[in-house]
């Protein structure tokens, strides 16, 4: 049996979802090929249980596509301010929780989750009392390890160090909590 990287590699997993996981303001790869933002969705009862009954915006409330509900499609799931970003840009990322890591990872479309492992910037907890680490690569370059005594100033040092990059790079910077 392969292991958990096998299994999930961008060429083999499934990344596609079933109809009645579709949710208002998705966009959906429509049975027209074009890209339509999810108005509703109606799962359908009786006769219709089959069959998920899906409204956008082009269809109108007057016309569905009727897409089998064990078919998967192809749709992209709401960004959490409302609009879906699929420009190339960097992104300033703080966990909640007891880690409230922030990290500075490149993006070229919304993500639920960054990919860490390209992160430019990061800033962690060193422990109760003992400040944070921020941790730089300047221009792509040789790592820059700094310490800050409070999060704020471990923060303040991540937007400069995410504007910096941004800058090089020639792309947006948008910031975004969990």
């Amino acid at each position: 049996m392969a292991d958990d990287d096998e299994q999930h590699r961008a060429e083999t997993c499934d990344h596609r979802y079933y109809p009645w996981e579709l949710n208002v303001g998705w966009l959906l790869h429509s049975p027209a090929g074009r890209l339509e933002k999810v108005t509703d969705v109606d799962e359908g009862a009786g006769h219709l249980a089959y069959a998920v009954r899906v409204f956008t915006e082009d269809t109108g409330p007057d016309y569905s596509w009727r897409l089998p509900r064990h078919d998967k499609v192809h749709a992209l799931p709401r960004h959490p301010h409302g609009h879906p970003s699929t420009e190339p840009h960097l992104l300033v990322f703080e966990l909640s929780g007891p880690s409230g890591r922030i990290s500075v990872v490149p993006a070229y479309r919304w993500q639920e989750i960054p990919e860490f492992r390209l992160a430019l910037a990061t800033a962690r907890p060193l422990g109760p009392g003992q400040g944070w680490e921020v941790t730089d690569h300047p221009g792509g370059g040789d790592l820059v390890v700094t310490t800050h005594s409070s999060k704020a100033k471990a923060r303040s040092a991540i937007v400069a160090a995410a504007k910096a990059h941004a800058a090089a790079l020639k792309l947006p910077l948008r910031e975004e909590k969990r």
